[in-house]
Order: C-alpha cells, then structure tokens, then sequence
C-alpha cells in the first residue's frame, strides 16, 4: 500500500497536463519562431544596406585619391 500512494498519479490528469504543457511549449516555440524570423530580415536588411554604404565609401575613395579599384573577389 505503502507503494502504491507513492507512485506517480497516472491517468487522464498527467495526460491532460503533459497535453497542455505540449501546447504551452508549442504556442511559445512558434512565437520564438516568428520573432527569430523578423530579427533575421532586419539584419538581412541592414547587412545590404551596410554593402551598399561601404560600395559608395569605396568609390568616393578612389575616385578621391584617383587610384585604380582594386578588381572584386566573388
């Protein structure tokens, strides 16, 4: 007896709570998701954004101190 009313409770409870604690996990998962995929389309963004401003700064160098651009490495 003493074992049994020691025992992990099964049944519809720990089912019902392992359910809801799937949910709550799964709810949170996505919303982490969604705000992960936003910040990587504003550093998306600010990564070109940054490659343009640093494309102009090159040719305002050169054409400032009339040397030759240096061919791009692709």
């Amino acid at each position: 007896m003493r074992r049994l009313s020691i025992a992990a409770p099964t049944g519809s409870t720990v089912g019902a709570d392992a359910y809801s604690r799937l949910k709550t996990d799964n709810a949170r998962l996505q919303r982490d998701k969604r705000d992960l995929a936003a910040q990587l389309e504003v550093a998306i963004a600010v990564i070109q954004r940054l490659s343009v401003d640093n494309e102009t700064l090159r040719d305002a160098l050169h054409t400032a101190r009339a040397i030759p651009p240096l061919p791009r490495r692709r």
